[in-house]
């Protein structure tokens, strides 16, 4: 695994886009998500998509960077680690939508203009703007419409379009989310 510099967080985002893009092609990201979608009718793109979420949130165990410098593993890296942060975790999740032909993207958290504290993954189809919890970016960058749904595959528990701060009880001990 490499250490990377970005010049600014956008330049991150645009970065872990082109990484998602670029390993939903992988033999081994196509085969993974083949058999874990092949239960649900190729039509049902949100059982596909929440099958894809539970997978990385359950499968993929949440570590933070070491000495919390920034690095970013290819999504198979992480998938062959059985771990990764949450920039590894989201690249995991869209790339395995993509590779199976559902529009997935990247959906930054910001705390500022300059700074990207968090990132989730979002997905959508066609309809998926019937579905309650269909959102529309309200951040900086986020991808555009208003038909996405959003999870977080870093929260033990959020299920796809759950929203953490809203859904998830927080550890009574600590007052933080459960991560997965």
């Amino acid at each position: 695994m490499r250490r990377l510099a970005f010049g600014t967080d956008r330049d991150k985002l645009a970065w872990m886009r082109r990484r998602a893009g670029a390993a939903a092609r992988n033999p081994a990201i196509v085969a993974l998500v083949t058999r874990l979608t092949r239960a649900a009718r190729a039509d049902d793109y949100l059982a596909r998509c929440e099958q894809i979420h539970r997978f990385v949130r359950d499968g993929i165990t949440y570590v933070r960077d070491p000495g919390r410098k920034e690095q970013l593993a290819h999504p198979v890296v992480a998938l062959q680690r059985g771990a990764g942060d949450c920039d590894d975790k989201v690249l995991l999740c869209v790339a395995l939508a993509r590779a199976i032909g559902i529009d997935a993207d990247v959906w930054p958290i910001w705390a500022s203009p300059e700074y990207m504290k968090h990132v989730q993954w979002a997905c959508r189809w066609p309809g998926s703007r019937r579905h309650p919890r269909a959102r529309q970016s309200a951040e900086l960058d986020g991808p555009a419409g208003d038909d996405w749904i959003v999870g977080d595959p870093t929260i033990r528990g959020a299920e796809l379009g759950d929203e953490p701060l809203r859904d998830i009880a927080s550890a009574p001990d600590t007052g933080l989310l459960p991560l997965a």
